[in-house]
């Protein structure tokens, strides 16, 4: 990935290296689903090679006649994933469940 570092006359260069780097660096942003599309979406993104967590909890639910053990979402409707804070715009349009970035500074992937 390359990315063009804006060079300020104070700094050396190793600074501005350092600021690129940490610049591109991947964070965490919660990303909201549809309801009850948390599991395809998270399918959906490993199988684009992105980083993403899906927190799971065991949950036995009983009926009249058996009891099943359920694994649902830790937070109904969201998805967290890893990306770099700049020059990326994945929106999840097309994805089966959507994708939408919950707010934050530059969530959205707009500019």
């Amino acid at each position: 990935m390359t990315t063009a570092v804006a060079v300020i006359p104070a700094f050396t260069e190793s600074a501005a290296l350092k600021l690129s780097e940490e610049y591109c660096k991947s964070r965490w942003y919660a990303a909201y689903t549809r309801a009850n599309h948390e599991r395809r979406v998270s399918e959906r993104l490993g199988a684009s090679r992105v980083e993403h967590f899906l927190p799971l909890y065991s949950s036995i639910r009983r009926w009249k006649d058996r009891k099943i053990s359920l694994d649902m979402p830790l937070f109904p409707e969201y998805v967290f994933v890893a990306r770099p804070f700049a020059g990326t715009t994945h929106t999840g349009r097309g994805m089966s469940g959507g994708l939408r970035w919950s707010a934050g500074s530059n969530a959205s992937g707009r500019d």
